[in-house]
């Protein structure tokens, strides 16, 4: 009688649990009278792909984004009720939050950054240049796709809308939080990139 052959080993391959989570704000627009998503579009940021490629940087650097709208809860509809608490929730169990800046008035996203910084989190807030023309700023004139925001803004008209909130982030609270403006896609995952890297540093992670 034939031996029956041993089964051939398999081998297991451990896949770590992601190290960092990350919470990407930014703004939430109607997709009709009833859904909402995370919609940072501009002019050269495109809602389609971008969420698509910050989240390429996932397997990178093991780590999960993770964005108001792909959550068990839904920011469309008239009810609001839950949602704040929701979002501020998911902020308070994340290593960090990616604020997006695309838009003139996004208050939910200032809310909650200001939430991550209270909360003592590393908070990343990224302008497009349609936004934010700081004064020397090369960044829409030269290939570069994004540069980072280091000094207290010096003339209203670099930022009619966010000077306030530049310059109040720059003054209290610089050692929690990067500042950026960025050009196109490319300049936001650039930046996230950077930051990220900076994160693990700080962190002492592999």
């Amino acid at each position: 009688m034939m031996g029956i052959e041993p089964e051939e080993e398999i081998e297991v391959v451990h896949i770590p649990p992601p190290c960092l989570f990350i919470y990407v704000a930014g703004k939430m627009s109607w997709i009709d009278s009833e859904d909402s998503e995370w919609i940072p579009s501009t002019l050269r940021i495109t809602s389609c792909s971008t969420k698509r490629r910050i989240k390429e940087l996932e397997e990178t650097f093991n780590i999960r984004f993770i964005f108001p709208d792909e959550v068990f809860f839904d920011h469309g509809g008239d009810r609001i009720e839950g949602i704040v608490g929701r979002d501020i929730s998911l902020i308070d169990r994340c290593d960090g939050v990616v604020a997006l800046f695309t838009h003139k008035i996004q208050v939910g996203t200032m809310v909650e950054v200001f939430h991550a910084l209270r909360r003592g989190k590393e908070v990343l807030v990224l302008f497009s240049d349609e936004l934010l023309q700081p004064a020397g700023s090369e960044v829409s004139s030269t290939t570069k796709d994004y540069l980072p925001i280091k000094k207290p803004l010096f003339m209203r008209g670099e930022s009619n809308h966010y000077w306030f909130l530049i310059n109040y982030l720059l003054l209290y609270s610089s050692q929690w939080v990067s500042i950026y403006v960025v050009k196109d896609l490319d300049g936001v995952v650039s930046a996230i990139r950077e930051w990220i890297e900076k994160l693990r540093i700080e962190k002492r992670l592999e």
